[in-house]
């Protein structure tokens, strides 16, 4: 039986991704494995993309089968439909930061998902910034993730240039590995 959902994330270079069925939209739910094989219109899939779809049980994975809808164009075009400028002086807030994996998240201040960023794109030199800083940054496209990710982020000097956060929006997470804060909006 055909189900509708959403593509969560897509490497269109490896060629594998998940789709969050559109039954499945609870956190926790698990997602379906989709590899570039299964994609039948040979549209590239792309994170947001609103797929059509088959779904098997292999080794206790659910997979995707027949997959169509995809945005991206044929072949390894990597998203023919998708903007792939560099977006300059942005800001928002950051989310989460995993110093010791090296990466976090950023909450744009014009909305739109939260940004991916990684550790060796900080400009500031200052090492890991806690949670709840505000920064400035530019947006690219990664061809990897198929999705945006921030670059060249700086924290920003002047605290006259942006809300300040305050304390009580951050709440402590527990995680396996340790004590992790995020930021609640």
């Amino acid at each position: 039986m055909s189900r509708r959902g959403t593509v969560k994330f897509y490497n269109s270079v490896d060629g594998y991704g998940f789709i969050r069925s559109g039954s499945q939209s609870r956190p926790g739910a698990p997602e379906v494995y989709v590899h570039r094989s299964a994609i039948a219109d040979g549209q590239m899939l792309v994170r947001g993309d609103q797929v059509c779809f088959d779904v098997i049980e292999e080794e206790g994975r659910l997979n995707a089968l027949r997959v169509t809808g995809g945005s991206g164009g044929y072949g390894l075009t990597h998203g023919c439909k998708v903007d792939r400028s560099t977006v300059k002086d942005l800001r928002g807030t950051i989310k989460k930061f995993f110093p010791e994996k090296g990466w976090g998240f950023i909450i744009q201040e014009q909305g739109g998902p939260n940004l991916f960023f990684h550790s060796n794109q900080l400009d500031d030199g200052e090492g890991p910034l806690p949670v709840g800083s505000q920064v400035r940054y530019e947006s690219i496209w990664d061809e990897k993730r198929g999705s945006r990710k921030a670059q060249k982020v700086a924290r920003v000097k002047d605290e006259d240039e942006m809300e300040v956060i305050q304390p009580h929006t951050l709440r402590q997470v527990i995680c396996e590995d340790g004590e992790e804060w995020e930021l609640v909006t």
